[in-house]
């Protein structure tokens, strides 16, 4: 026990000697290296408080910056990576969210995030259910008239913000007519649109899209015939 007291401070050079030239050889070999990684990841919103949905159009995707060895580097892709913002506990209202990077394969580690604070308003859900008003638009082939339109289903749901479902006054399906001579069946996305008639954004529509039929009907006195013509003479 003496020789080891007395020779305590050599052995610990020692040690730290052996060390140093370990760390020394592991980044000749597999040096660590500390870049951006190649492509944005998608933000996770996780938590979010029942009741509640975030209002606008928060941001869908984030980059990061990441510490590790040239071998993890080597194998790392973006299914080893997670970007997350926590809503847990928070209330109505717009709050400053931190966003959280998650490794899978270590040792590497992320350094930044870009962005790395958001901002995320939460609002009320609602849902409502309305009618879907089936409209043509452009004129049919001269001599042809089409029946009212009627949409398939004839009810959505809409679902989001409160204050965003409560400014919808009505939901279209649209379809162009314009030089139709046959019956109408076709599958279009369902607009919801406020009292001005302008486009209401940001909501979930179930189904999103319907049918529009209609049928096309000949009027009296219009027959479609080919014309022929008949040229006389030399050019």
């Amino acid at each position: 026990l003496r020789w080891l007291w007395d020779n305590l401070s050599a052995l610990v050079l020692a040690l730290v000697l052996a060390l140093v030239v370990w760390v020394s050889a592991v980044n000749t070999t597999d040096p660590v290296d500390v870049r951006a990684f190649p492509a944005a990841l998608p933000i996770e919103y996780a938590g979010l408080p029942s009741g509640l949905v975030i209002a606008g159009e928060a941001p869908a995707n984030a980059r990061v910056t990441l510490r590790a060895p040239q071998s993890v580097w080597d194998l790392l892709t973006a299914r080893d990576l997670r970007v997350e913002a926590r809503l847990d506990g928070l209330g109505e209202g717009t709050h400053e969210v931190s966003l959280v990077g998650i490794v899978d394969r270590h040792p590497a580690r992320v350094t930044s995030i870009e962005p790395a604070r958001l901002e995320i308003t939460l609002e009320k859900a609602a849902s409502s259910q309305l009618p879907i008003l089936a409209v043509t638009s452009g004129e049919p082939a001269l001599g042809y008239r089409l029946d009212d339109p009627i949409a398939v289903p004839d009810t959505v749901n809409i679902s989001g913000p409160a204050s965003l479902v409560e400014q919808v006054a009505e939901v279209l399906a649209q379809v162009d007519v314009t030089g139709r001579r046959e019956d109408v069946d076709a599958e279009v996305n369902l607009a919801p649109l406020d009292a001005q008639g302008r486009a209401v954004v940001g909501l979930t529509l179930s189904p999103p899209s319907a049918r529009v039929l209609t049928t096309a009907h000949q009027l009296v006195g219009y027959r479609l015939v080919a014309v022929i013509p008949i040229i006389q003479g030399q050019v």
